[in-house]
Formats: structure tokens, C-alpha cells, sequence
């Protein structure tokens, strides 16, 4: 038999039982599209983690106190990182700044507005360090941070809830009770999950120091690295210097911690390729079930067939043409389920991406390669076992099957 007689009779055969047909074509539907769908939702949340993570700025190395030990006991967090270790690793070669930030939290108002937010004192590096952009404005000067003026730039959030949409520069506004002048309004980042770059206010590190109390001591010290492959040895000779400058006796814990942004996002992307693949193998399951559906729906057609098989058989046809027939019926009905289940799981990741911009989604290629590649091997896996049984019928006993 050739193969265009095949598939027409696999064809009439699937067509005679639509709605049988149907329901196997369902189940292969679902898998599919589940399995897109799936690995589409965790390479969302791997592409919005990096997002977020590189928003925060590019090549950073973050330096924040450790805590205090009494008695073998960790405290709270001691004060440990002054100005001084700030201009200190800004010698480090392959640092292309080093950013002191101090911080308070406070009532910031404007008229009837207002909002309790954090105070950060820092300098205009900081802002090229954390890839920050100016809406309107500009950044404080050398002489107005020497001067200790009293000027601020305002971060999204905070300029949206006190102006709204209407222009910031040269207003005046009130932090801690003390009037300030904005001259700049960031863009905004959006949150990142544990803090919210635009919800805050930033101001000269000398004004928030000796104008708002913070005090001395820095809360963090950011080191942006030259280049990403810099960033390990940066951190080893960061290490090494505020060691020697805190006087760290040999083997003691140091005051200070470093956490390396490549670190953190290493980490969040292994997290999110791992729940991907749960994701992934949970749906596959999904495709598995719709498989075994298709061989129940194929042991029932050889049943109903029997006679049809030994009618073949006698007028010629032989144990691979019957093979290969209900091979070819398993087959496409995985290939049809397939082909609706992919455009399925594309619309509902378009839709989710659109519709859910808390749970972006995302198109993979690989996803779909591998739901479409599954549906065929299931078809062709579970199709293999009834095409054998109805390969293998004696042609006069399948003649005297009622």
C-alpha cells in the first residue's frame, strides 16, 4: 500500500470518529499549550528579575556595615564606613567610582502633600552608578555640596505623589521641617521587588551629614567596576584595604560586607531557571496524560476495526501497511493537537504579558520546539503499541470478528 492510501484511510477513520477524535486532539491541545504557557511565565520571571537587578546600575559591588559581636553574640549593625574609606577605594585600579551613600528617613511635604520617605545624602556619581536619568533638572554642583546646600533631586515616586504631573524645579519643599529647593526629578525604574529606587529623595551627602543628622558614618559605599570581569578583582582588594584600614586582627570577622551584583544575579537566575523547569515538567505531565488518552482512543479503534483489519490482510495488505496505518492515525492526531496547542500557548503567553504586567511573560523557541517535539514522540509512542496489536491479528480471525 502506498503511503497516500495510508493516509487517506487513517484520514476517513479519524474523520468517522470526529468526536473521539476530538477529545485525543484536546488532550495534546492542553499539554502543549501548558508547556508554552509554563516555561513562558519562568522566563518572564528570569527576564524581570535581570531587569531589575541591572536597574539598580551596572558592575556594582555594594559595601554595607556588618554587625557587632558581644559575647559571641551578633548585635545590631555597627558603624564602620566613613567618606574616608569611600575616597580610599576610589584608588583601587579599574574602579571607576566609589559612591558614599548616608541615609534618614523623613517627612517630606509640599502645601497639603506630603510623604515619609528616605533621605539619601551621596554624591553625583551616584546617579551614573545606578543609571539614573534626569526628566528635568539638574544635579547639585561641587560648591553647593561644599556649602552644604540645602537642594534635592526627587525620585518618581516622590515627585509624583507631591506634584503629580506638573513641573518640580525651583519649587520648595519641606524634609524634616527644613525647606529645600528641587532642582531635578528623576525618570522612573519602577520597584525592584525588595526596594523601590524611585521612592526616595536625594540630596548632597554634606547636607544630609551635618543638616539632617545622619551623622559621620555612611550607610553603604558603592563601587562601580570598569568592566564585569574587574569586579572579582576589585572586590578582593576592596576587602583587603578596608581590612587594613578598620585594623581587622588576622582570622576576626571584618565590620563590613561586600555583596557583588553578579553574585545576586547568578543566584535569582538559577532560582528562576529552576522553578522554569518545575513549571516545564509539571505541564509535561499534562502532555503524558493527553498520550496515554491517545492510546486508550487506538486500543478502542483496533477493537472496533477488527474486521476492517482482516478484510486488508485478505485482499492483500501487509502486517507494516496495517503498522504503519494506525501509526499515521496517532501521529496526526499529535500533529494536529500540536500545531493548535502551540498557537494556543503563544496567544495565552501575548495575552499574559499584556494583561499582567506583574507576571510578564515571554515567547521561548526552545519551548516551543521541544511541547511540538514531545507531541510527535508521544504519537508516535503510544500510537506504537495498538498499530503492533493490529499488525499482529490473524487475518481469519479478524474475519470472524463480530
Amino acid at each position: 500500500m502506498r503511503w497516500r492510501h495510508l493516509l487517506l484511510i487513517a484520514l476517513t477513520s479519524l474523520t468517522t470518529n470526529s468526536l473521539r477524535t476530538l477529545l485525543a486532539v484536546l488532550g495534546i491541545v492542553i499539554g502543549v499549550a501548558a508547556v508554552i504557557a509554563m516555561i513562558g511565565l519562568g522566563r518572564g520571571a528570569e527576564r524581570q528579575t535581570t531587569a531589575q537587578i541591572t536597574a539598580l546600575g551596572s558592575n556594582l559591588l555594594s559595601i554595607r556595615p556588618g554587625l557587632g559581636q558581644r559575647q559571641a553574640v551578633r548585635t545590631a549593625t555597627v558603624e564602620s564606613l566613613t567618606p574616608e574609606d569611600a575616597f580610599a577605594l576610589a584608588q583601587i585600579p579599574d574602579v571607576i567610582a566609589a559612591v558614599p551613600e548616608a541615609a534618614v528617613q523623613g517627612q517630606v511635604k509640599y502645601f497639603a502633600q506630603n510623604t515619609s520617605t528616605s533621605v539619601v545624602g551621596t554624591t553625583p556619581d551616584y546617579f551614573a552608578a545606578r543609571s539614573f536619568e534626569l526628566v528635568e533638572g539638574r544635579l547639585w554642583t561641587d560648591e553647593e555640596s561644599k556649602a552644604r546646600a540645602r537642594v534635592c533631586v526627587l525620585g518618581a515616586t516622590v515627585a509624583a505623589t507631591l506634584f503629580g504631573e506638573t513641573p518640580v524645579i525651583d519649587r520648595r519643599i519641606k524634609i524634616r521641617g527644613v525647606s529645600f529647593e528641587v532642582i531635578g526629578r528623576l525618570v522612573a525604574k519602577g520597584s525592584g521587588g525588595w526596594s523601590n529606587p524611585d521612592d526616595q529623595v536625594l540630596c548632597p551627602l554634606t547636607t544630609v551629614q551635618k543638616r539632617m543628622g545622619a551623622g559621620r558614618h555612611l550607610r553603604a559605599i558603592s563601587l562601580q567596576a570598569r568592566t564585569t570581569e574587574a569586579m572579582g578583582p576589585i572586590e578582593r582588594a576592596a576587602t583587603e584595604l578596608l581590612i587594613q584600614r578598620h585594623r581587622i586582627a588576622p582570622g576576626a570577622d571584618p565590620d563590613f560586607n561586600i555583596t557583588n551584583q553578579l553574585e545576586i544575579l547568578r543566584t535569582r537566575s538559577e532560582v528562576a531557571q529552576t522553578f522554569t523547569l518545575l513549571l516545564a515538567g509539571i505541564a509535561l505531565v499534562s502532555l503524558l496524560v493527553g498520550g496515554i488518552g491517545i492510546m486508550n482512543i487506538m486500543l478502542v479503534s483496533v477493537a472496533e476495526r477488527t474486521r476492517e483489519i482482516g478484510i486488508l490482510k485478505a485482499i492483500g495488505a501487509k502486517r507494516r501497511d496495517i503498522l504503519r496505518q494506525f501509526l499515521i492515525e496517532s501521529v496526526t492526531i499529535c500533529l494536529v493537537g500540536g500545531t493548535l496547542g502551540v498557537a494556543l500557548g503563544a496567544a495565552l503567553v501575548l495575552a499574559g504579558d499584556q494583561f499582567l504586567p506583574q507576571m510578564p511573560m515571554e515567547i521561548a523557541t526552545d519551548a516551543i520546539l521541544v511541547a511540538f517535539g514531545f507531541a510527535s514522540a508521544t504519537g508516535i509512542f503510544f500510537g506504537w503499541y495498538p498499530a503492533r496489536q493490529a499488525a499482529a491479528l490473524n487475518p481469519i480471525d479478524a474475519l470472524r470478528h463480530e
